[in-house]
């Protein structure tokens, strides 16, 4: 019963409001922007003006004691009398029950994606941390006021409906992968090829290394424009300073000092695609112009693990798990091609004035002094580890998963070089360090890949003293 009246009901798709309606247009000029992201409308993600809380039928409040008492439990007296006070067919149409969103935030509310928390004169909006299909558009919590909104004197949005639904937030969440989990299908078996190879026409080579000739300028001046079409079109990524374009392209930009890790995420694309079959996006264009780089590649199907892991079923973890360790087999098979270095431009001469990664270094012991605390002087790793490519930053951002949830891609690669073989299994443990599921399958990919259980404990230690 409380799921049908307070789970299911902020669920339903509420109906936007007409425009030039008198509460939408003072809506608008309250918000001016996204309510919850703070962001301006886009092509493919308008802006509408939403009811905040739904309407619940209240016979059920009047014949039900459980969900009375279920109310009371997770409610005030005075939010339950505010629950109570709402009942099927009154229109609330006032500007305190109403506020703009994106579709794609007015979605992302309705599945719990959201909490907001009235204090004082501000709103304090935080992304729910239960995991799901259905990812929100913004991953950081930050503050809403009136003077971020508008300086006019409309009514604000009711902090009993937003204290209300933040109660229940992680219900609704919870009850979303739970019935994604019971509608998964069963795997069948494997496909004969892990990962599908792209076709490339003749035609499209040839018009890329025709572009390849154009003067770096224009080819730069056209990769902002583009950039500019894919934040109307798309809007803006999740990941910072990439921004999805037309043409089934992404493109990465980076001040002038920050080539360095463009290049080396363009030699490491050409390096995994020339000698594994791991999905990794083609590396389309590297240039700088007097003050940016761009870094264009093609785009790789599929979203973040991250949001969506809380979705699959062990059954599929585990199979995601398996694929995953046979990329980083394949990785770590990849002939070193310079000195030990923890880049994989690690021949391109040292450039003090762009500055590069660390190193190179002549050995592993020099890497581990580099790694040293001068604080914990005795705290070091052994130095005679296999040097072999790693990926340098695998977490819950970088690996990516179709709807299907077959792993489809890895990304970022700006920190790929040769390091000691511990390396990506200790990073992948530091990047995510609380999200048990996700080390857990940490832990059995590298389980058949070799035992870093006491390097790991070495870089705990170091983590702990450093953060």
């Amino acid at each position: 019963m409380l799921k049908l009246a307070l789970v299911a009901s902020p669920r339903q798709s509420a109906q936007p409001l007409r425009a030039h309606d008198a509460a939408h247009d003072l809506v608008v000029r309250r918000d001016q922007r996204c309510f919850l992201t703070r962001k301006k409308g886009s092509f493919n993600d308008p802006l509408v003006v939403v009811p905040i809380f739904p309407d619940i039928d209240k016979s059920l409040l009047q014949e039900s004691e459980a969900l009375n008492g279920l109310l009371e439990a997770f409610l005030n007296p005075e939010l339950t009398d505010w629950i109570k006070s709402r009942s099927s067919g009154c229109i609330h149409n006032s500007t305190k029950d109403l506020w703009l969103l994106r579709k794609s935030a007015a979605a992302a509310f309705s599945e719990g994606c959201y909490k907001v928390t009235p204090i004082n004169t501000f709103y304090m909006v935080h992304s729910n941390s239960v995991g799901g299909v259905l990812s929100p558009p913004f991953k950081h919590s930050h503050m809403v006021s009136p003077s971020g909104l508008s300086e006019c004197s409309i009514e604000m949005p009711d902090h009993s409906a937003l204290e209300i639904l933040s109660c229940f937030a992680e219900p609704i969440r919870w009850t979303h992968v739970a019935r994604a989990l019971a509608g998964l299908p069963r795997y069948g078996p494997r496909a004969a090829s892990l990962f599908p190879t792209q076709l490339r026409s003749t035609l499209a080579s040839l018009l890329l290394s025709a572009w390849l000739h154009v003067p770096v300028g224009v080819r730069a001046c056209f990769y902002r424009g583009l950039a500019r079409l894919g934040g109307i079109l798309y809007g803006p990524s999740e990941s910072f300073n990439v921004q999805r374009l037309p043409f089934g392209m992404y493109v990465k930009m980076r001040q002038k000092i920050g080539h360095g890790s463009l290049a080396n995420e363009y030699q490491a694309l050409k390096l995994v695609r020339r000698y594994t079959d791991i999905p990794v996006a083609q590396p389309l264009d590297l240039i700088s112009d007097k003050e940016d780089s761009y870094l264009l590649t093609s785009r790789l199907p599929g979203h973040m693990i991250g949001p969506r892991m809380d979705a699959f079923t062990d059954e599929k973890v585990g199979t995601i798990g398996q694929d995953l360790q046979r990329c980083i087999k394949q990785l770590r098979l990849i002939p070193k091609l310079g000195v030990y270095d923890a880049r994989v431009i690690a021949r391109a001469p040292y450039d003090a004035e762009r500055g590069d990664y660390h190193g190179p270094f002549a050995s592993e012991r020099d890497f581990n002094d580099y790694l040293k605390s001068p604080h914990l002087p005795d705290l070091s790793h052994r130095d005679s580890h296999a040097i072999v490519l790693a990926h340098g930053d695998i977490n819950m951002r970088n690996i990516l998963v179709d709807d299907d949830g077959m792993l489809s891609g890895i990304v970022d690669w700006e920190m790929a070089g040769w390091y000691p073989d511990y390396w990506d299994y200790t990073k992948a443990h530091y990047v995510t360090k609380r999200h048990w599921r996700w080390r857990k399958m940490m832990d059995e990919v590298f389980d058949g890949i070799g035992d870093f259980r006491k390097e790991l404990e070495i870089e705990w230690q170091l983590w702990n003293y450093c953060d």
